[in-house]
Parts: C-alpha cells; sequence; structure tokens
C-alpha cells in the first residue's frame, strides 16, 4: 500500500510539474479519447473523412480542409512533412495534375528552410499561381467529396454465420452518424495504426505510444481467430488445418491476443540478431505484427481497443521471425503504472516467465517441437518495439505503393 501511494503521488507530482495544469484538469484531459485521422495508404478516398461545409466555399474553409489533410498525412505527429509527404499533399489535393518538374519546383521552394510546418506550406500553396491555378478546381471537387470528420464516423463490427464453423466471419464496417450509410473496410489496412491526441501532450517529435489493437483470440479462450489476409476485405475468421477448424489443445490463451493494423513482417526483409554462434538472419512470416495484451479484462473478437507498448519478443516460428509485442489497454488500471518491460515484472511478477513457456510449449502437443526464441528469449524494451513496429509499419506501407504503382500500369 505504501509503495502505490508513493508511486501515485509521484505521478501526481510529475503531471503538475510537466502539464503546467491542475491535478483535476490532468486526470480529466487523461480521460478523453481521441480518434486517429491519419490516412491509410491503401484507403479510397471515400474513406478519407476531412471535415468541410459544401456551401462554405471560402478561405477559411479551404485552409481548414488543407489543416485536416496536412495533419492526417503527418502520421508521426512531427508538425512537418517529409518529400514524400508534401508529393502525397499535392497527389490528394489537386488529384495528381501537377508534373514531375511542378512538384519538384515546388518541394524545391517548400523546403527552402527545411521541412515545411502547415504555415509554410499553406503560404507556398497560394502563392505559387501556376500550381495553385491548375489544383484549385480540383481541390474543390476533392473537398466537396469529403464533407464528413473522421470523428463523425462510427466503427461497426458485425458476426456473420454461426461461430466455430468455417463459414463464421467478423467484418468491420464505418457508419457515418450523419446519413447512417456503412461502408466496408478492412481492419488490416484500413483502421489507422497511432492514435493521435488532438491535444499533444509530449514535447515535439517524442515518439507516439498509442496504437489500435485488433483482437482476434480474447484470454481464456482456444479457438484459434485470425485475420484473413487473403480474403477481400480481410475479416477475421477461425483458422482451419487439415480441413479442421483450429483449437489451442495446450491450453486456454493466458491473454488477448491479435494483431496491429497496417504493419506487416515481410517475407522480403531479414531481421539480423548477434548471438554466440554468429549472426543470426530470420524473414519476417507475411502478416500483422502479433500483440499479447495483458490487461485484467477480457476483450471480444474483433474488438479495437487503444493500447501501450511495453515491450516485444522475437519468437522464431518455423525458421521465420514472429514477433510478440507486449502492451496493455489504455484504458486497463495498471496502464497508469507500467510504461516500460521492467515495469511488466514488477507490477505483474511471474508474467513474462508464462508468457514465454506458453509460447514456447503450445506447439507440443500437436506433435511438434518448441518454439525457438531470438537472443534467448530475451524481452526487448518499448523502445526496441516501437522501433520494431515502425519498421514493419513501414514494410506495410512500401508493399501497398507497390501494389498500387502495379495496378495503375
Amino acid at each position: 500500500k505504501l509503495q502505490f501511494l508513493y508511486f501515485i503521488g509521484e505521478r501526481r507530482g510529475k503531471m503538475k510539474r510537466g502539464s503546467g495544469m491542475s491535478l483535476t484538469k490532468g486526470m480529466s484531459f487523461k480521460l478523453e479519447n481521441h480518434r486517429d485521422s491519419c490516412i491509410p495508404e491503401t484507403a479510397s478516398n471515400d474513406l478519407l473523412h476531412l471535415a468541410y461545409d459544401k456551401d462554405e466555399d471560402t478561405q477559411v474553409a479551404e485552409k481548414k480542409i488543407m489543416r485536416r489533410l496536412f495533419e492526417s498525412i503527418d502520421c508521426n505527429n512531427k508538425g512537418t512533412l517529409n518529400k514524400e509527404d508534401v508529393e502525397r499533399m499535392f497527389e490528394k489535393a489537386g488529384e495528381g495534375v501537377l508534373t514531375a518538374d511542378e512538384l519538384a519546383n515546388v518541394t524545391t521552394i517548400l523546403f527552402k528552410n527545411g521541412p515545411p510546418d502547415f504555415e509554410v506550406f499553406w503560404k507556398v500553396w497560394n502563392t505559387e499561381v501556376h500550381v495553385i491555378e491548375k489544383t484549385k478546381e480540383n481541390f474543390k471537387t476533392f473537398s466537396a467529396r469529403f464533407n464528413e470528420p473522421f470523428e463523425q464516423m462510427q466503427l461497426i463490427v458485425e458476426e456473420d454465420n454461426e461461430k466455430f464453423t468455417p463459414e463464421y466471419r467478423v467484418w468491420f464496417y464505418l457508419k457515418s452518424l450523419k446519413t447512417g450509410t456503412k461502408r466496408k473496410i478492412s481492419p488490416w489496412h484500413d483502421i489507422p495504426l497511432y492514435i493521435k491526441d488532438v491535444i499533444r501532450t509530449q514535447p515535439q517529435g517524442a515518439p507516439l505510444n498509442k496504437y489500435n489493437f485488433i483482437c482476434e483470440i480474447p484470454k481464456w479462450t482456444r479457438a484459434k481467430f485470425e485475420i484473413a489476409t487473403i480474403e477481400p476485405y480481410n475479416p477475421v475468421k477461425q483458422d482451419v488445418s487439415n480441413g479442421a477448424l483450429r483449437f489451442y489443445k495446450h491450453g486456454d490463451m493466458l491473454f488477448n491476443y491479435g494483431a496491429l493494423p497496417q504493419t506487416w513482417e515481410s517475407t522480403e526483409h531479414s531481421f539480423q540478431f548477434e548471438e554466440e554462434d554468429g549472426i543470426k538472419e530470420y524473414k519476417g512470416d507475411n502478416d500483422p505484427i502479433d500483440i499479447i495484451e495483458i490487461g485484467s479484462q477480457q476483450l471480444a473478437t474483433g474488438s479495437v481497443t487503444p493500447i501501450k507498448v511495453l515491450g516485444v519478443l522475437g519468437m522464431i516460428d518455423d525458421g521465420e521471425m514472429d514477433w510478440k509485442v507486449i502492451a496493455v489497454s489504455t484504458g486497463d488500471p495498471l496502464a497508469l503504472f507500467m510504461d516500460d518491460i521492467p515495469d511488466v515484472t514488477r507490477y505483474m511478477p511471474g508474467a513474462l516467465e508464462c508468457i514465454r513457456t506458453w509460447l514456447r510449449d503450445y506447439k507440443i502437443c500437436h506433435g511438434k517441437p518448441q518454439n525457438k526464441f531470438a537472443m534467448d528469449g530475451e524481452y526487448f524494451g518499448r523502445e526496441y518495439a516501437q522501433n520494431i513496429i515502425k519498421e514493419c509499419h513501414n514494410h506495410w506501407r512500401n508493399f501497398h505503393l507497390i501494389q498500387e504503382r502495379r495496378q495503375a500500369s
């Protein structure tokens, strides 16, 4: 109890000193729930929900739309764009009408004094006549199409067919709160990876630690549900092996298990580790990154939950790299106290050893050997885990850029 009270007092002190606001305001702010506005790379135009009033064709309205687009593309919340982001800005806002030379010219102007923030971009947008004349009409069409902000879209998860049958599916939709219409989406490709707070609570440039988690297998259950990566819209289904539905014979899951959207462990990339017998390389397993959520609440199959990342374990599954990211729901009571992998040992003693043992042994009852781990099963901390997530997010982005170019050609 004394340890708990001391930790609370320490946290209160940090909150007062770091935020410059009262404890009451700080706590109420922490409880607010904001959605991410990052634009999915593969989202079709009807999924880019940017706030706009069709009847308000003014400079103020145009700047409001452009700011929303800027912030949506700035997924890492840096406040500036790199050259690839700038290209996407003009591609979305101008419908791709600029030539390569025109785009190169305006990019040079934008980066004259370093990566541009929004005000710099807005100034160039309005002063470079050759750009604005070509894109103005296209931008009106673009902005009129997106008449509803992302915050006014409701994520709906629906089950189809009887559970524990080969036909069972969990589908994902976005519903307009204004019109009531629903659009089917892919949980893997269209749900954003990062969740951004409207008001940033960390220093500019600090990495975000709030992600969307798609639960596939609830804790205390053993049916192996997974995102169907090869089916249209990627619903969640129960895995089938040799014609039979899969269940974990080793026992119930001890944790909520699922995936991070917009990530991909690329089969073309090798993860390297320096071990006692030399450098080892393992290619990705061709799936989204797996998440082990260790909170106290059982989550439902198909639920989407905000999480904070604590660490990662490198499991080797059939010779492939299969990262297991350790995380906790941001709404769980323990999330207040756990920020990195050592905190799990402190507040949940024995949990990490139990997770590693479960992952090592669960295939033995199926007649298969134990799973192996990189670096002798050592857990890596939060920073390492976030770098792995960022890397796999980039793999996912590059994969879809290649796919889009193939389709275009």
